[in-house]
């Protein structure tokens, strides 16, 4: 297998003293977080990989895009209500979007905007990546709570160049998007750039491409590609995590890039000294944030020395602030997700609930969706 096979409400008031607290750096705390399969309405059809997801919490839907599944790349949307487990019973639906549907894709990234209801898709990978992408649509009412609308964006500026297995991240209060590393689909294609798309919802202004120039880095020993990347909107700093850097090795390396948005003051990368714990390495994973609790879970992935995982990690002070920083895993109960790479992976902020659907796993592509209690590990 090589890697070429192979991503406000918050917590309720009450938990809010619990959660500020950083954990101290030999303490496991007392988690008791479950796996379960969710009993949705699930079709064949839906069954994907290198796809994206995001969540709206005020809906209580997963809404999926794009993908691939045995060589065929996809361009279908999808919505599963009730996705936290909870409301009633979840149920998939396909959407009929109106406007000009994308460029079937996998590979690529997606954000949320809740306040809009809009999700933003950037670049990714055409059937065989021939080539790359980098393009912007923005889905409308993307929640289908009314009917989903494509819309492609033109932003201003030099673009970023093609690429896929990049990683996105939103910043709600200043309506950018930040984008991060991965390759042209080419060996040697490897981007190390940092940029910013204003105006990145399709409102407020013309979206405009802004490159960074960071301190600190690029982050040379970092995962350039087949990484995660988390932000935190409170203090402006993306952290990631993993993947394969720029010699094409598999690390375990964290990096936080604090003005992540450009905004407020210069960029600059550092890597983090973790004082507890190593994360194992891994490419091809997911990682979700929460910026309360200021912890970062990480599920699954691939290693060649390991093969495709199931494991759950955890992060804490994972924007770098706070005090002592380290990782420890977590062993949820119930029956466990296979092992798989490439899933998607997404918080619901209002019942610390991770939600995780599909995948790339050793029995083939996967089309089923899981719920974990405790996501933030708490």
């Amino acid at each position: 297998m090589n890697h070429k096979s192979f991503a406000l409400p918050w917590l309720i008031a009450a938990a809010l003293l619990v959660v500020m607290m950083p954990l101290p750096a030999m303490a496991q705390p007392d988690y008791s977080g479950q796996w379960t399969q969710l009993s949705a309405g699930w079709s064949e059809k839906v069954e994907r990989t290198f796809h994206t997801s995001v969540y709206s919490p005020s809906t209580n839907r997963l809404i999926v895009f794009g993908g691939s599944v045995l060589g065929t790349t996809l361009d279908d949307l999808w919505i599963l209500s009730n996705a936290n487990g909870l409301g009633g019973t979840p149920n998939w639906v396909k959407q009929t979007p109106l406007g000009v549907i994308p460029p079937a894709r996998s590979r690529h990234t997606a954000v949320y905007d809740a306040a809009t209801d809009r999700m933003i898709v950037f670049g990714g990978c055409t059937s065989f990546c021939t080539p790359a992408l980098n393009d912007v649509w923005v889905l409308k009412n993307a929640s289908g709570i009314k009917p989903p609308m494509w819309q492609q964006l033109l932003p201003a500026g030099p673009w970023p160049g093609q690429r896929e297995v990049a990683t996105a991240v939103y910043d709600p209060g200043t309506n950018t998007m930040i984008v991060y590393g991965g390759d042209n689909g080419f060996p040697g294609g490897t981007f190390y750039d940092v940029w910013v798309l204003s105006h990145a919802n399709g409102l407020g202004g013309t979206p405009q491409w802004s490159q960074l120039s960071p301190m600190g880095g690029p982050p040379a020993g970092s995962g350039q590609r087949w990484h995660s990347a988390v932000y935190d909107p409170i203090n402006n700093i993306m952290t990631t995590f993993g993947g394969y850097n720029n010699n094409d090795m598999i690390i375990n390396e964290t990096w936080t890039l604090t003005h992540a948005n450009g905004i407020g003051g210069t960029p600059m990368w550092a890597k983090m000294d973790v004082d507890y714990g190593d994360c194992p390495v891994r490419t091809s994973h997911r990682a979700v944030y929460d910026p309360i609790a200021n912890t970062m879970t990480v599920f699954g992935g691939y290693n060649p020395d390991v093969g495709l995982m199931n494991d759950v990690w955890l992060l804490w002070n994972a924007n770098g602030l706070g005090g002592s920083h380290g990782w420890m895993q977590l062993f949820p109960t119930g029956t466990l997700p296979v092992p798989r790479a490439t899933p998607s992976l997404n918080l619901d902020p209002v019942t610390n609930r991770l939600i995780m659907f599909g995948g790339n796993a050793q029995e083939g592509y996967t089309f089923t969706t899981w719920v974990l209690t405790h996501g933030n590990g708490m």
